[in-house]
């Protein structure tokens, strides 16, 4: 019984955690209770340890919010994720090839995380995107582009799984248009964001392969939407397939 409790506890912390992370501002107790659907009493309890333990703090009105020292752990973490460290020196040609922003991210169930990001300096376009950051697959181009490598039949499974966020008035928001979509990116071997997550922005994105197959990993070229033109699309495609294939290469896969 006693374990079972302690389990409990941990499950209601990670809760808390949860929805502190997704909320984008801080909370009031109350809110954390409704959010997270546990009691006041128990929400306080677990926002005291977590204070305690510096995971989380408080505003001067009393709001919760988390700490950077759930960031610190992320990049520990990520530090020792070999993708990384394998794919950043091809990334950073690519990067300076293109003259644009360039982003990494890994498979999570039906998410694809954001892990690295790569910028040139002297680029005059920069992108406010956050290491660590989670969307839907087919929210974006990166997610897309691992979604093509799977049968049609995953595909509809995954679609009556996630939530369907209508991000910006050109998210995807139908099947039909998804499979659509899809069709278009297993034809080029590429895919496109157009603003489906930013207004503004758009990008290119290719799956990479792993050392089983397995479309774990993809990675993007992204750009100011007025910038992204058919030649524009068309100077950059052949860099990211060489890269997205290099980096295959590096992991294994033949």
């Amino acid at each position: 019984m006693e374990n079972e409790a302690s389990i409990q506890v941990l499950d209601r912390a990670f809760r808390i955690i949860d929805v502190l992370a997704n909320c984008g501002e801080s909370l009031s107790l109350g809110e954390v209770s409704t959010l997270s659907g546990i009691s006041k009493s128990t929400a306080f309890r677990i926002l005291k340890s977590l204070k305690k333990n510096g995971y989380a703090a408080q505003n001067t009105y009393g709001q919760y919010y988390l700490t950077l020292k759930i960031c610190t752990i992320s990049r520990r973490v990520l530090k020792k994720t070999n993708i990384i460290s394998l794919a950043q020196p091809h990334l950073k040609r690519l990067c300076f090839v293109a003259h644009q922003p360039v982003h990494l991210t890994v498979r999570e169930g039906n998410e694809v995380v954001y892990v690295c990001r790569e910028e040139d300096p002297t680029a005059p376009f920069h992108m406010n995107s956050v290491v660590g950051n989670r969307r839907f697959m087919h929210t974006c181009a990166m997610g897309k582009s691992i979604l093509a490598a799977l049968p049609n039949n995953e595909i509809v499974s995954y679609w009556h799984e996630v939530e369907k966020p209508q991000i910006t008035p050109y998210t995807i928001t139908t099947l039909d248009t998804l499979l659509k979509e899809i069709s278009q990116v297993r034809r080029d071997g590429y895919a496109i964001d157009r603003q489906e997550n930013v207004l503004g922005i758009g990008c290119i994105a290719m799956a990479v392969k792993g050392q089983i197959g397995t479309p774990s990993y993809a990675i993007s070229i992204s750009m100011p939407y007025e910038q992204m033109t058919e030649a524009k699309i068309k100077d950059l495609v052949p860099f990211l397939l060489s890269t997205g294939n290099s980096i295959a290469a590096v992991l294994g896969y033949q």
